[in-house]
Order: structure tokens, then sequence, then C-alpha cells
């Protein structure tokens, strides 16, 4: 699948900088504030949004809610491995400081299930085990009640 056809669903921006002395607020984190106009044609775009094109905007005593997919700007070292399930990933991202503290990462699972990131059951057996597990890219899981095995096809993915 191509990306456009990936992010077809996703709400694409034209983004229009504020360019002053004063744009790089502090209420935006020191990013450079924008005017952000939603677009229908990807290629008027400037970035593509989390926002989902279908949503409802909704009007309520906590602001406007759309619904979502995960969009992140990662500035760390990322792999997105595929999975022996068709259509599923493995992603792994190298943090800094020495990684997360493990009540820090039980939480972060916990939000990640909450959102359907992850399945639930994942992330429970995550923390019960004290951590996360993907299978290495050239292991295939077994069938039910059949184990894992190695595939020799697959040896240049250890490099």
């Amino acid at each position: 699948m191509s990306f456009r056809d990936f992010v077809a669903h996703l709400q694409p921006f034209k983004v229009e900088p504020i360019e002053t002395p004063e744009a790089r607020t502090a209420e935006a984190g020191g990013y450079m504030t924008s005017t952000d106009t939603p677009v229908d044609d990807i290629n008027e775009a400037q970035v593509i949004s989390s926002q989902r094109r279908e949503s409802v905007k909704v009007d309520d005593f906590f602001g406007d809610e759309f619904r979502h997919d995960v969009v992140l700007d990662i500035d760390l070292p990322a792999i997105l491995i595929p999975s022996s399930t068709e259509g599923n990933s493995h992603l792994i991202v190298r943090l800094p400081n020495g990684g997360a503290e493990t009540l820090a990462y039980e939480r972060f699972l916990h939000a990640a299930a909450d959102i359907g990131l992850i399945e639930q059951g994942y992330a429970d057996v995550s923390c019960k085990r004290g951590r996360t597990d993907v299978r290495l890219p050239w292991v295939r899981k077994g069938g039910p009640g059949e184990p894992s095995f190695v595939t020799e096809d697959l040896d240049e993915s250890r490099s």
C-alpha cells in the first residue's frame, strides 16, 4: 500500500507560518506558530494530521472533539518491523537517558491499550512480566499449541 493510500483517511493541512519575531511562543513550546487550513487535496498540504477526515466535530464543554490515529514526530532512533501476522508491525524506539522507568512504561502501555494501539491483553501480560516482547524478524509464529520456528529465508534480517 502506498503512503498516500495509507493516510487517505487522515486530514491534511496547509500550514502558513506566522513570520514575526514573537512567532515562537512559549505557549507553542518554542515551535513556530502558524495558520493551519484543512485541505481536501494532499498535494496542497504541508502536513498530515492525526485527525480522521470522517470524524464529526463536536463542540462540548472540553472543546472540539475529533477521532484520531497515532501520528508522531519521533525524535529518536526507531525501527518498524513487519510482524509475521499480516498487517501488523513491531515498533522499537531507543529512548534517551537509559530508557523509561517501569511504572512510567506501564502507564504508557495502558494508555496505548486504551486508544487501541496495542491489545489490552498484551499490555496486561507485559506489565505482569515486567517487559514487552516481540518476536524476532526471523522467527515465525507456530499454529495454536505449536512452538515458534526459525525460518532460514530470513537470515538477512539478523544483521
